[in-house]
Order: structure tokens, then C-alpha cells, then sequence
């Protein structure tokens, strides 16, 4: 670019309109690029809005045969009787986790051979008072620890009716007597007695209680819970984990329904220690300490703003900002009287007219389209087309300095300033 010295190839004097044109140049493309950032990223923000709403509304596929699902029905006695011997127990406050409960029948299986009906009496022992006999302090239970606190174990093969016989182990604990019925736990407390069809109509008849009120059993908080942490990578630390518990085990939660508890997570996100998570009726972030924040979200039309409406505001507002770099040079070049700065402003002034129409057509669309659909769901007012009407004109003011160049172009001052350069 040819930058001529000051008054060189120009009049003696500079009219004020040409310096004017220049001064207003620089500030109109200042405000311009900030005014193109905050569309973009508004556009941005509408387009993940609407993704994660639809999200959150799409339908999801039942896999059913009978019409009922799986967590929904109550079972009766004989099914949970059959469930439990198939899939293990729910572990109760002083339960094992099945993990644990795995290596312990492992060991003691190894130990002493048992049939399944009294492998069945040992899970259901461990899943509701194995803590009593194999304290984990925190930590999973490893082969080794099991083997060590077992000091003895021995076989009784009974003497009728009325003397059953059982399998014993003597542990670091107290004495596990395993029978085809039941198991049974001695110590200097006392004895705990636990059978498997016990464990199983406790479970069932808490089915029922909460079917009825309308909140999730502990099984289905301690199904869900794992489900969010193995979705997360394992991610949750055991103050997210008991926090989560605490959250879902309140009768009064809205973030799964009963009815949804069979696919209650539509999805988890962990990020620097703080998660995320989504259920089918509502929300939930947990900080690092196990602070929860509950959100409940109304059912109700998805928020829908057209992916082109954004887009279209999008591209305006790239372009836009661009131009207004571009304005900022001509700007430039017409306060130093370079010979290109009325050809610059012209430029500008041709491509920007075109462009504030079609951003201005692009953002009433995405506004509305927003604001009618918010309104629609519950979360918005009736204003739609008054927030329409406002962005429209706050968008289409870009179109006011680039007319205002042409007609000031036209000026006598400034034709005969610029002919002078001509000539």
C-alpha cells in the first residue's frame, strides 16, 4: 500500500467529514467485532441448547415382550426366590459387595466343597451380615486376607431332622455355620441367624412398600449408583458416590421415577473432579466434596431452534468480523490519506449492506424460533416475537453506517477531496 506523506497528491486542507469517515471507521469496528462475538457465540449457545434438549426428550427404546418392564414389576416370592439363587442378593447395610462376596465363597469353597443350595445360604449371609464375618475396612477383600482369617474349617453330617448337618469356619471373627437352610454366625455379640428365602420376601415385600409411595427401592438405587459410576469411567470418588446414594434414596426425589428406573441415565460427564449427571427426570452435579445440586426438569416440548437459523448467524457472524477488521484498516488509511481509502470504505460499504440483511434475517429467525419453543415448554414468556423484534433491530443497525459512507462519499467536500487525488 502506497502511503502518501501528509498533504501529498491531496488538497491543502482535509474536510471534516473525510476525518470524521475515518475516526467513525475505527470506533463502528471496534463496537462491530465485539457485536459479531457476542452473536456468534449466542448462536453457538442456542445450537448445544437445542441439542441437549432433544437430547434429553428423544424417545427411548423399550425392550419388552409383556409390556411390563423389568424394574417395574413387584415379584412374588417364587420368582425373587428364583432371581435371587440366579443373580445374587441386594447387599444390605453390613453386606459385602458381590466382588467381596465372590472371593469368599471362592475361598471357602476351595476349603470345604459345598452344594448349591448352601452356596445359596452363604451369598445371602454375605450380602446381608458379611461384614460381621469378614470386615473389609474400606477395601475390597483380596484371596489371601480371606485365606488368613479363616483359622479352621470342618464338616458335620448331622443326626436327623432335628440335627441338621452344616459346614463350619472358624474365622479371626467368630464361627459361620452354612446349613442347606439357613447360615448362622456366632461371636462374643451373639449369633445372627439369616436365610436366603427370608432375605428374598424382605426384598420383595420392600418392593411392594415402595411401589406404593412411589420411590425407588434400595436395590434400584444401588443398581443406579453403579450404573452412573461405570458410565463415568469410575470416576466418582466415595463422597460423590454416598452423596449420589443419599440424593436417590430420598422418597421425595424427582430425578428417576420408578417407571424409568430400568433406563433411568441418559448420560454422565465428569470434569476436574465435578460430575454431571443425567436421568430421565432431571439433573444432578456433584462437586469434588459431595456437595449436590438437584435440578427436576418439567416434561414437555424439546427447546428447537433450526440448526440453519444458527448456522446462517453463525457464518454473519464470522464474515462480519472479518469486514470489520477490514473496516478498521480503511479507517486507518483514510486518517493517513492513503489513495485507496475511498476505494476501501466503498468496498466495505457494498459487501456490509448485503450481509446486515441476511444477519439480521438470520437472527430474528434463531431468536424466535428459541423464545417460541421456550415459551412452549413452560420456561419462557409470551414475547417471542418482541425479542424478535429487538434483536432485529440491534442486528439490522449494522447496515445504517455503511449508507451512511455512501452518502458521505457523496459530499461535495469529499468528492472534490478525493478528485483532487484522481487528478
Amino acid at each position: 500500500m502506497q502511503v502518501l506523506p501528509t498533504g501529498a497528491g491531496y488538497p491543502a486542507g482535509r474536510p471534516g467529514i473525510v476525518s470524521g469517515m475515518g475516526t467513525m471507521s475505527i470506533i463502528v469496528a471496534s463496537v462491530s467485532i465485539l457485536a459479531s462475538l457476542v452473536t456468534g457465540c449466542q448462536s453457538l449457545m442456542y445450537h448445544k441448547i437445542t441439542q441437549i434438549s432433544r437430547t434429553l426428550n428423544k424417545p427411548r427404546m423399550v425392550m419388552s415382550s409383556g409390556g411390563a418392564m423389568p424394574m417395574q414389576a413387584v415379584p412374588t416370592t417364587q420368582q425373587a426366590n428364583a432371581d435371587a439363587g440366579t443373580t445374587g442378593f441386594t447387599t444390605g447395610v453390613h453386606g459385602l459387595a458381590p466382588d467381596s462376596r465372590a472371593v469368599v465363597t471362592q475361598v471357602l469353597s476351595e476349603k470345604r466343597p459345598m452344594g448349591p443350595q448352601r452356596l445359596r445360604q452363604l451369598d445371602a449371609f454375605l450380602a446381608d451380615q458379611g461384614q460381621a464375618a469378614f470386615p473389609t475396612g474400606g477395601d475390597a477383600l483380596t484371596p489371601t486376607g480371606v485365606t488368613a482369617s479363616v483359622t479352621s474349617d470342618s464338616e458335620y453330617a448331622g443326626g436327623g431332622d432335628d440335627d441338621p448337618g452344616h459346614t463350619d469356619f472358624v474365622t479371626t471373627w467368630g464361627t459361620l455355620k452354612i446349613y442347606d437352610s439357613k447360615t448362622t454366625f456366632a461371636n462374643g455379640s451373639g449369633t445372627a441367624e439369616v436365610t436366603a428365602d427370608g432375605i428374598v420376601e424382605q426384598a420383595a415385600q420392600t418392593n411392594l412398600t415402595y411401589s406404593t409411595t412411589g420411590a425407588l427401592t434400595p436395590s434400584q438405587v444401588q443398581v443406579i449408583v453403579a450404573r452412573v459410576q461405570k458410565t463415568s469411567g469410575n470416576k466418582l470418588t466415595p463422597a460423590q458416590m454416598t452423596s449420589l446414594t443419599a440424593a436417590l434414596q430420598d422418597p421425595n426425589q424427582q430425578l428417576v421415577s420408578p417407571s424409568n428406573a430400568w433406563s433411568p441415565i441418559r448420560a454422565v460427564t465428569a470434569n476436574e473432579g465435578q460430575v454431571l449427571v443425567w436421568f430421565s427426570d432431571g439433573f444432578v452435579t456433584i462437586d469434588p466434596q459431595g456437595g449436590t445440586q438437584i435440578n427436576p426438569m418439567n416434561s414437555g416440548p424439546p427447546l428447537n431452534v433450526s440448526s440453519k437459523a444458527c448456522g446462517l448467524a453463525a457464518i454473519d457472524a464470522l464474515v462480519s468480523m472479518g469486514l470489520a477488521a477490514f473496516l478498521m484498516f480503511a479507517g486507518i488509511c483514510m486518517l493517513r490519506q492513503s489513495p485507496g481509502a475511498r476505494r476501501f470504505h466503498v468496498m466495505y460499504a457494498l459487501v456490509k449492506i448485503p450481509l446486515a440483511i441476511l444477519g439480521t434475517i438470520a437472527v430474528v429467525w434463531m431468536t424466535y424460533e428459541f423464545h417460541s419453543s421456550a415459551n412452549a415448554s413452560g420456561g419462557g414468556g409470551p414475547q417471542a416475537q418482541a425479542m424478535a423484534q429487538v434483536m432485529g433491530i440491534v442486528v439490522g443497525l449494522g447496515i445504517v453506517y455503511p449508507l451512511a459512507l455512501l452518502l458521505a462519499l457523496r459530499t461535495r467536500g469529499a468528492r472534490e477531496y478525493f478528485g483532487a487525488v484522481r487528478a
